[in-house]
């Protein structure tokens, strides 16, 4: 919208904006113009909010027999501002296999939705003598509690005729008082004929506010229950994939036996089997389960090594220096001998008793 509009021809084009869109109910759920143009329309209705805060509009003090009657249809602004939520809520449904996140956007709109109606009725609550009895929402005073309705279903299909009724009378006088203005230039029309106009479209909107509270009540229950489902259907989804991964990946092979790349990788690039690129099968399965238990950690030449080392085995040399210290000993012995054998039998002692007389 144009930069050089007033506020309040940007809330006039905002509204009728917002009717139109309400009245395509052929289009498909998710159209994406649809979609767009609620969007751009949120912005503009939250553009205003802050204009009409900005101006100080309204005063918390005054009551609404006080307030201007220029100002009187900008009290409506969050009303309008979760009519919004509820076209983007009714407009976006789940697909594309994503269920959960299409559901919490919904609940999202919801949500935002419930605080608009909520704080429209508030506003309306709070300057008073706008709302009669038959305005008031029965279960409102458990609203602000945030209590759900405990009515049985008899009390609950009485109030929905009751506002039905209601609905229809003020539709009538809305078209009626409309009427009365029409074709009429602002300085001939009453102001308190305008004023009655504002006033019964504030008491139907807050029986559309109470109407959309019940329908948010009831489907966030269904949303929130099947957003729950879903998300366990999912944490079992990816439970039985991953087993299946497991399985899968611990499959016996025959030995020998080729794979086809068909039977590893499917036409359109899934993989159907894991599989790992190497180029040596054999550096691959030893540097996974090692050499083994029957093949040689050593040669016999490392093995005779290791035995010299710790004394179990001689080495040659060791066996000669023994032979050798054991016949140097021998001949040691026998000189010694000898040598003791001559001492004790000087030269020539074995002829010295004949030759004595």
């Amino acid at each position: 919208m144009s930069s050089d509009l007033s506020v309040k021809e940007r809330f006039k084009a905002a509204v009728n904006n917002l009717k139109s869109l309400q009245d395509q109910q052929n289009l498909p759920n998710e159209n994406n113009a649809i979609l767009d143009a609620l969007n751009k329309l949120k912005a503009e209705f939250l553009l205003i909010k802050r204009m009409v805060n900005h101006l100080d509009l309204f005063d918390k003090s005054e009551s609404f027999e006080e307030i201007s009657t220029a100002y009187i249809p900008y009290l409506a602004l969050e009303y309008f501002i979760a009519c919004v939520e509820m076209e983007m809520n009714g407009h976006y449904s789940p697909s594309n296999g994503n269920d959960n996140l299409g559901r919490q956007k919904k609940l999202d709109h919801l949500s935002s939705a419930k605080k608009g109606y909520q704080s429209y009725l508030e506003t309306l609550d709070f300057h008073g003598s706008i709302l009669s009895e038959d305005d008031i929402p029965d279960f409102w005073d458990k609203f602000k509690k945030n209590h759900e309705s405990t009515a049985n279903p008899h009390e609950q299909r009485q109030a929905k005729i009751k506002r039905f009724r209601r609905r229809k009378q003020l539709e009538a006088q809305i078209e009626v008082q409309s009427e009365k203005l029409e074709g009429l230039d602002l300085e001939s029309q009453s102001e308190e004929d305008l004023r009655m106009l504002y006033k019964t479209e504030l008491c139907l909107f807050a029986l559309h506010s109470s109407e959309n509270l019940i329908s948010i009540q009831l489907e966030s229950s269904l949303l929130e229950t099947q957003y729950d489902e879903g998300l366990k259907t999912h944490h079992k989804s990816n439970a039985k994939v991953s087993n299946s991964r497991d399985i899968h990946s611990r499959v016996e092979v025959v030995p020998g036996k080729k794979k086809a790349i068909s039977d590893i990788i499917g036409p359109k690039g899934k993989i159907l089997q894991p599989f790992v690129i190497t180029k040596n099968k054999a550096e691959l399965r030893k540097s996974v389960f090692g050499t083994g238990q029957t093949l040689p950690s050593m040669t016999v030449d490392e093995y005779l090594d290791y035995e010299l080392s710790h004394g179990k085995l001689l080495s040659a040399d060791d066996t000669r220096r023994a032979e050798s210290s054991s016949e140097n000993s021998d001949d040691e012995l026998e000189a010694r001998a000898w040598d003791d054998w001559k001492d004790d039998h000087p030269k020539g002692s074995g002829n010295m008793g004949s030759n004595i007389g």
